[in-house]
């Protein structure tokens, strides 16, 4: 079997293909292009041929060629984390959306005052990702924080993985915006779960943030769906801990 990997990155895009024969990958080529901002399809498309051939679509959907591929030419995945205690929830708020493939434009903690409301109505990220509290833990911050951003004109994604024991009331006051609930990304301190939360922001990537610019385009003709280039790194680096 063929595999093709490529990334579209802000200035370049580049790939390789590759065979597999039994557990050995062949590197057989590599193929590089600038990235083609207005239409990041174009570019795409002219590596994959070159790297492929002019059937690689086809291939791809048949299964011949397994197709892996990532973006950050988009500008990052733009998420803002807020937290209680910076050095615990908020901490593992920044590991779960790095890991996503986020780029943190504002990093919250404790309440909200009304300054950082109106930067976030300013500049809203693409995702607001909204932690805090262990499961049984605080919930005098995360309900202030819920009802101010209740109560502001943020228009963005949201991701509450905060205490469980308040999670309905959060829902209840944020019913009017954007908001998916997953479990507690530190429902102990001792324990940390950061991956629903980073699955929550890469579903959002792929449903919304892949709109436009080409990337709708890579998906409807080739069937397969990118990754955020930090999220494909990560899980890169966890590959490489498992079997190296």
């Amino acid at each position: 079997m063929k595999l093709v990997s490529i990334d579209i990155g802000s200035t370049w895009t580049k790939g390789a293909l590759f065979q597999l024969l039994d557990d050995e990958l062949v590197l057989l080529g590599r193929q590089a292009c600038p990235t083609t901002v207005a239409n990041l399809a174009d570019g795409f498309f002219h590596v994959l041929e070159q790297l492929a051939g002019p059937t690689a679509e086809d291939d791809i959907r048949s299964g011949a060629v397994r197709l892996f591929y990532s973006s950050s030419a988009k500008g990052g995945l733009a998420v803002a984390a807020l937290g209680i205690v910076p050095e615990i929830t908020l901490e593992t708020a920044k590991v779960a959306a790095y890991s996503a493939g986020a780029k943190l434009t504002s990093v919250l903690s404790y309440k909200l005052t009304r300054s950082d409301i109106k930067a976030l109505e300013a500049k809203p990220p693409d995702i607001f990702l909204f932690a805090g509290g262990t499961d049984g833990g605080n919930t005098d911050y995360v309900l202030a924080n819920a009802q101010a951003l209740a109560n502001s004109t943020l228009d963005c994604s949201m991701v509450y993985a905060g205490n469980r024991a308040v999670r309905d009331e959060v829902a209840e006051l944020l019913a009017h915006k954007e908001l998916r609930t997953v479990d507690n990304l530190l429902p102990e301190v001792d324990s940390p779960n950061p991956d629903p939360a980073r699955e929550a922001m890469r579903s959002i990537f792929l449903e919304k943030i892949t709109k436009g610019k080409g990337l709708d385009t890579i998906i409807a003709r080739t069937g397969a769906e990118p990754l955020p280039t930090p999220y494909a790194v990560f899980e890169y680096v966890k590959c490489i801990r498992q079997h190296v």
